[in-house]
């Protein structure tokens, strides 16, 4: 299941080679439709 719209999550980007970032990024999701999500970056906000 998603997590509703709004919602923050933290966030880490992983290819099959290995991870892009090192640390979770805070995102906000903003539409979601089946088992799909799209997040949104937070502006401003750090760990």
């Amino acid at each position: 299941m998603c997590p509703p719209i709004g919602t923050e999550v933290m966030v880490k980007f992983r290819k099959t080679i290995g991870a892009v970032n090192q640390d979770a990024v805070p995102m906000r999701v903003v539409h979601q439709l089946r088992n799909t999500i799209g997040l949104m970056f937070i502006k401003g906000k750090s760990v």
